[in-house]
Formats: structure tokens, sequence, C-alpha cells
């Protein structure tokens, strides 16, 4: 009897694979196990509950939790104090403190954050940070100065953060009764000689044509255009580049995202014959496109853009074994160099050109520029640029000039050269895939005809040239 009557407003819903458990059901009056004057009662008021009581909807958290995120963060931007508290406040607050407050860059935030958390956690010396004190903040870097042996950058760097950090708390940042040391004097800036860059520009680095593709366009474009490696090609986009206009428009994330409009020469912008932005998007950029590319310019070779991190890492990785000198940010040490010499030390040029903000930082340029000015070296860029011959003259017969250019640049027989252009090679002699066909052989015989200045070398030429059409 006590299990029937703890079934009676119960209803049991059995599955061929899971059992569920007995469920309560309100608007049941099919039981057959009520009697008498409650089975009656239950049949006349249940179907009017039923039909005047409606369902209660199930509560909607994510719509109600993103109204309360609206609302709390009005609520903050309305109420944020003009100074923090440093007993109560958090990294956070002092990261929207420097935002908002004082207009900060999202770099210099992270970096004074990261400055700020390791002079907390020193193992020695730690500054407090809930009570901070001028002598224990001058302690700490006398340490660390004298004892640890840190680099006068370092010191002026973590000064300038926990200065910050006072005039967030509304005390005084001359508190600090710390005279830091001098920074050390500019020395002269080493920069890699055009040969060298032309050989990182054209060496093979993988033997994935797209990867290599990308190494090399990189390298290309970072010398020649100056850029600030990786931040700014990082995020550059498709649109961006205007190769009928003739500009590229830069984006700089240290000047909190300003557009610098450049206007790069015509061959490494339309140029077909060499490493451009028009024939990276015409050609490469489209081989491994997809949903995740968005409108970024670069792509890795799974489609998806790079970041700050892996565009650095993926050039370190496969230009360092070639040149066990190379920075990724070399790059633009050496454009600003070659366009000294190439504007003839005209640093207001340079300045505009790389985004430099003093010219002070330009002139740290021009001692390297001019050694090199004072020498005749002024064509960098197009000394960069070269294109590899695809055969060299020798002092020989003509007959065996000819033959031996042949034999030591294409193999045996002109036609391995001649089905490397149909298939599109870019080894030899560095035509893109893009606009590679048979026709491109006419800039070869050109230059050919230009270097033989007797008559038997023309007649030897022209025999060459009838023996090419035969193999065609």
């Amino acid at each position: 009897m006590a299990e029937d009557s703890s079934k009676d407003l119960l209803d049991y819903k059995f599955d061929s694979k899971n059992y569920i458990k007995p469920q309560y059901n309100a608007y049941s009056v099919n039981s057959s196990e009520l009697t008498g004057r409650r089975k009656e009662e239950c049949k006349n008021i249940l179907p009017d509950i039923s039909q005047t009581i409606e369902p209660s909807k199930p509560h909607i958290v994510g719509e109600d939790m993103v109204e309360l995120a609206y609302d709390l963060k009005k609520y903050k931007e309305l109420n944020r104090p003009s100074i923090i508290n440093p007993e109560t406040a958090t990294f956070s607050d002092l990261e929207d403190w420097l935002r908002y407050e004082d207009r900060k860059a999202d770099n210099t935030i992270k970096h004074t954050r990261n400055y700020l958390e390791k002079m907390e956690l020193h193992q020695h010396v730690p500054i407090n940070l809930r009570q901070p004190d001028p002598e224990q903040i001058r302690i700490h870097f006398i340490y660390r100065e004298r004892i640890e042996k840190v680099s006068p950058n370092v010191i002026h760097n973590n000064l300038k953060a926990i200065r910050l950090y006072l005039r967030a708390c509304g005390l005084d940042p001359k508190s600090i009764r710390y005279k830091p040391p001098a920074p050390p004097e500019t020395t002269d800036i080493k920069v890699p000689k055009p040969e060298l860059v032309n050989k990182l520009i054209y060496h093979h680095y993988s033997k994935d044509p797209y990867t290599n593709a990308l190494i090399q366009y990189q390298l290309s474009h970072n010398f020649i255009v100056g850029w600030r490696v990786p931040s700014e090609p990082c995020i550059l986009k498709v649109r961006d580049v205007d190769c009928e206009g003739g500009y590229v428009t830069i984006t700089e994330p240290k000047k909190r995202n300003r557009k610098r409009p450049i206007i790069p020469e015509d061959n490494i912008l339309n140029g077909k014959r060499y490493k451009s932005f028009k024939n990276w998007i015409d050609y490469w950029r489209p081989k491994v496109a997809n949903q995740y590319s968005d409108d970024f310019f670069y792509l890795r070779p799974d489609g998806k853009p790079f970041t700050n991190d892996t565009l650095r890492m993926f050039l370190y990785r496969n230009v360092h074994p070639v040149w066990n000198c190379y920075r990724p940010y070399i790059s633009r040490h050496w454009c600003a160099v070659a366009r000294l010499l190439q504007w003839d030390l005209k640093a207001i040029r340079v300045k505009d050109w790389l985004g430099h903000t003093k010219i002070e930082t330009t002139m740290t340029y021009l001692r390297t520029a001019q050694m090199f000015y004072d020498r005749k070296e002024k064509d960098w860029l197009n000394r960069a640029l070269r294109k590899r011959k695809t055969f060299e003259v020798s002092s020989a017969h003509p007959t065996q000039k000819m033959k031996s250019g042949i034999n030591q640049t294409f193999g045996s027989t002109s036609q391995v050269y001649l089905n490397s252009l149909h298939k599109g090679c870019t080894d030899l002699a560095g035509f893109e895939p893009a606009i590679c066909s048979l026709g491109d052989c006419r800039p070869i015989q050109a230059r050919l005809q230009a270097q033989r200045r007797n008559t038997c070398e023309r007649s030897i030429l022209g025999l060459f040239l009838k023996v090419d059409s035969h193999i065609f």
C-alpha cells in the first residue's frame, strides 16, 4: 500500500535505451489509481488550471548576462575615479587608468604592467605597490644598478613604469630621489651590404613553393619598405595596397594605429619580374586564402593571419641559418641607410618615409650612410633587387663561351631551361610564375645582344636563337 500511495500523481516514462526517473505531471487526469472523491475533484479542477495557467518560459541567462555586463561597463565608465587607490586597486584598474586617463598606447600599457610585476616580485628588494615608499623604491634601483649590474636602458624603463604608477595613485613621481645612469652613446648601426640582401631575397628556403615565396616576398618588402617588423606587416590588409594609385598605407600600432601612406618604386609595387605587391596579391595569396584569412595581406601556409610573435619567429628560424646575424628588425635599419644614400642624405625625407617622430632618430643612421656615400655607393636598392644572371661571359672562344654558359646554367641542353619556363620555375632566372611563358625569353635575348660587341658574337647569338626556335 505504501508503494501504491507514493505513485498517486506520478507517470512513468520508459525508453528502450535509457531509463528516466518518475516525473510529476501536474496536468495528468488519466491516472487509474485516483479513486473516490479525490479523483472527481481532480477531474474538475485540473482542466481549468491547465487552460488558465501557461507553463513559464525558461530563464534566458545569456541575454540577462549581456545586459548586466553592458550596464556594469557603463557604470564603470561614468564612475571611474581620476586616480586609483593603491590599497584596493588591481592591475586591471591601472591598465584602465593608463588607457583612458593618460591616453597610453596598448604596448606601453603592456610593458608597464610587466615591469611593475617584476619589481613587486623581486627576490631581494621587492617594492610594495600597496604602500609605495620612495625610499624603498630608491634602494631597489640602487641594488639593481650596483649589485645586479643591469643595463642603463633597463633602469630607465623600470623607472618610467614606477613613476607612471605613482602618478596614477596621485603621488608625486619626483619624490623618488634617484638619478639613473646615463644611457650609452649611440654607436654606428651595422647593416648588410646590398649583395648579401640580394642573396637573402633569392635564397631557396623551403621545398614548399608557397612557404619559399612567402619568405622571399617578406624579405623583399621588409628591406625595401623599411616598416617596423613584425607589427606593421602583420596587420597589413589587401585594401591598404593600391596598385593602381601607386601607394601603400601602413598602419602604425606604435602610434595608436595611425595611418602612414608611402609611394614605393613601381618595380616593387607593380613589377611583373620582381617580387612585387601585385604579384603577391594576384598569384600567391589566393593559393592559401580561406574563411580564416579575412583581408590580411600576408597569410600563413594554413591560410590564417600572422601574429607578431609567429611572424617574428617564422622569419628568424628560416633566415638565421642563412645569415647568423639576421634579426627581423635589421631590415628597417638597412632601408634607412639605403634611402639616405638614394636621396643624397636628405634626413627629412627619410624621416617621413620611416615614420619617425623625431629627426634625431633618423640622424642616428646618417654617420653610417655618410661613409658609404663618400665611397660613391648610392644605388643600394637596385643592387639588392637585381636579378641574378642566367649565365656568365668568359674570356674563352665565343663558341666555348656559349656552350659553357648554357651547360653551367641550364644543364647539358637548353631544353631544360625551356621546360622550366613552361612549368613556371623561379629558381633559375627568377621569373615570377604568374607571368612565365615562352615570351619571357625576350629580355634574356636582348641582354645577350647587348653583351655581344663584335660580328662573330652576333652570328653565334643568331645561331643560338635559331637552335631555340628549332627546339620550340
